[in-house]
């Protein structure tokens, strides 16, 4: 996957009858309350990777490992570095905020940004929206 998509990008997947196709995979598209063992199934074929030290270093776990180790771990499992992922979770906390009708002042204090206008960077690149877009329903 391109960080482009990681980052908030569109991928246009086709459905035909019912079906899903990912990865050279043809699957049935999921309801909402499949989406648990769709995930899965993703996992058996290796479309989707999950890895529980990069779970637990991104969680806060040193894991015993060195900075640096753990830098090129997580860069290599996501393709993302770090701040990266950091910057990313911020900018979906702050988008579901904006959402929920916060003032944009608010919201950039309360997810960590220096200033509005950092907010107002890190969604448009992220999100491809201003928190005024965001919070006109555009």
């Amino acid at each position: 996957m391109s960080k482009q998509l990681l980052r908030g990008g569109d991928q246009s997947l086709v459905v035909e009858a019912g079906k899903i196709t990912i990865a050279q995979h043809s699957l049935p598209f999921p309801e909402s309350e499949d989406l648990e063992s769709f995930t899965d199934r993703l996992l058996e074929l290796d479309v989707l990777r999950d890895d529980d030290e990069v779970r637990r270093m991104l969680a806060g776990d040193d894991a015993g490992y060195s900075e640096r180790h753990r830098q090129r771990r997580v860069r290599d499992v996501t393709g993302l570095t770090r701040k990266q992922i950091d910057q990313l979770s911020r900018a979906r906390e702050a988008y579901a905020l904006l959402l929920q009708g916060v003032r944009p002042i608010e919201c950039a204090a309360r997810c960590g940004f220096a200033d509005q206008a950092h907010l107002t960077r890190s969604l448009h690149a992220f999100h491809g929206q201003t928190p005024a877009q965001v919070l006109s329903g555009r």
